[in-house]
């Protein structure tokens, strides 16, 4: 299972990377859309 957010720039804003990776987030400018995503691993005990 994994999250994914994505989220319009205004106009005059610039996208900076930041240190998302750091804490498993995975994030990439396509046009004027940052699009996020995040590997989340469950683990179930029988």
């Amino acid at each position: 299972m994994d999250v994914s957010l994505s989220e319009l720039i205004s106009p005059g804003l610039t996208y900076v990377s930041d240190d998302s990776a750091l804490v498993g987030w995975g994030c990439a400018l396509t046009g004027t859309t940052i699009n996020c995503k995040k590997l989340l691993l469950w683990h179930h005990r029988l």
